[in-house]
């Protein structure tokens, strides 16, 4: 194995090496900075898992299958140069077919490596349809953990390892194939589900331990300088800041560039719920409402998230109080879905939609009255006016989040201004896109206030 690895292993690399033959480990989670070693050792890995399992399936996800073809694929990418020095250099290049179209390669002995990504029905469709020894979430801190947990449980192929293979003295693979879930990644944020789930190994969604907790190996901090035996490092020292910390140094930290850096979970989170029933915008009984005004906002995606934020106002003051996030269902399974998380006493006085009439449509044929939301041209007007709730009065801000609705404060942390634009990226935006079709409709096309209490 080492011998073919055509690099000169690294301390994380033997790390991870040692780690990937230990068979009590199923998850793996390697993060670090750039062109520290993860990628190539990986697909030496499972290069490796190929050879010795015949007929085993293994495959490489990433957010979307384009993203391959960019880097990943191609002749000066990683399975290409791979390819070429471990098995053309050396005669072996008849041993394996590499299929452009497909992104898949196919070895003498039936096993297969794919390439795919999560970007549509059909390539989403194409991963479910098939059984693997191996799953690789390259890049994983770009894909959503709802995807990942959607496909993850069909690493369950049964595959036995040559016979040779087991009677070696080395003993680095078990006769019957071990599924192995692989993640690399750059870091990014602390409140990024990877984080939690191969850091922390807590559950992304609930918080607690995960059951399995022990069979997640992770190796951090991996550094391009521990690999320069392999790249080329030069111009990594003129990297600053933020970008430093994570693509140099591999720690995971909050980006500089939040485009609502305002926000602050210590002022703008609510505590005051058990997770079911807002105190402050519910009265004791059950048919008690405080809040002056309940409304809802609603933005709609497959691959990406169909979210609907709820909001009341209390007191002026606009608190988000359940939030619904949930990808690659039809629009008719999200309005019922919505609908079952609504209690019968709550009195909606409007919905507001994001411009897309067949959804829209959907939703209202399903009990979901609604009707398009104001959408600030440019974004940035929008930005404004949540910003300006986000500002408090006399320490009271115009907007708090329930603590339970986790997937908007985690997009707070995580939305940010695009390099060299005037606007945000095109990532972590479906609460926040939601949220700010909600604001515009409360405060009107007029500037903000923070209205407090």
């Amino acid at each position: 194995m080492t011998a073919c690895l055509d690099m000169i292993l690294n301390v994380k690399q033997r790390e991870a090496l040692r780690a990937l033959r230990d068979p009590n480990f199923i998850y793996y989670v390697f993060d670090g900075g750039i062109r520290s070693g993860k990628t190539e050792l990986i697909f030496a890995w499972i290069v490796a898992r190929a050879i010795v399992y015949p007929g085993s399936k293994q495959i490489v996800i990433r957010k979307e299958r384009a993203q391959h073809k960019r880097g990943f694929w191609g002749s000066a990418g990683t399975v290409g140069r791979y390819m070429r020095k471990v098995f053309d250099d050396n005669g072996l290049k008849s041993l394996y077919k590499m299929y452009e179209t497909d992104l898949k390669l196919v070895f003498w002995n039936g096993s297969e490596i794919r390439c795919e990504g999560v970007d549509t029905v059909e390539n989403f469709g194409r991963i479910l349809g098939d059984e693997y020894i191996t799953m690789w979430f390259n890049e994983a801190v770009h894909q959503k953990y709802e995807t990942v947990n959607a496909i993850w449980d069909r690493a369950v192929q049964k595959c036995e390892a040559v016979e040779d293979v087991v009677k070696s003295e080395y003993g680095w693979f078990p006769a019957s194939a071990n599924k192995q879930i692989l993640f690399d990644t750059n870091p990014k944020g602390k409140r990024h589900w990877l984080y939690k789930f191969g850091v922390l190994k807590v559950d992304p969604e609930e918080g607690g331990i995960l059951p399995y907790s022990d069979r997640i190996c992770r190796i951090g901090g991996w550094k391009p300088w521990d690999n320069s035996a392999n790249v080329n490092t030069d111009g990594m020292d003129s990297q600053t800041g933020t970008k430093r910390r994570r693509n140099i140094d591999g720690e995971w930290c909050d980006a500089e560039g939040a485009v609502y850096e305002e926000f602050k979970e210590d002022i703008h989170v609510c505590r005051m719920c058990d997770g079911k029933r807002c105190k402050r915008v519910f009265g004791a009984n059950k048919s008690q409402v405080k809040a002056t005004t309940l409304c809802r906002s609603l933005d709609f995606g497959w691959n990406d998230p169909t979210v609907c934020l709820w909001g009341g106002m209390v007191g002026g003051q606009v608190i988000i109080y359940r939030c619904y996030f949930s990808n690659r269902q039809v629009m008719t399974e999200h309005a019922k879905s919505i609908l079952a998380m609504q209690q019968k006493f709550e009195p909606i006085k409007w919905t507001v939609a994001d411009h897309q009439p067949e959804h829209r449509q959907q939703f209202k044929k399903n009990g979901i009255p609604n009707r398009n939301a104001h959408k600030d041209s440019p974004l940035m007007g929008g930005v404004d006016r949540v910003k300006q709730r986000l500002n408090c009065r006399d320490g009271i801000p115009g907007l708090m989040v329930c603590q339970y609705a986790t997937p908007v404060i985690e997009e707070f942390s995580g939305y940010m201004m695009a390099k060299g634009k005037d606007e945000p990226e095109d990532e972590s935006n479906h609460t926040m896109d939601a949220l700010r079709y909600m604001i515009a409709e409360i405060d009107g096309k007029t500037k903000s206030k923070a209205f407090i209490l």
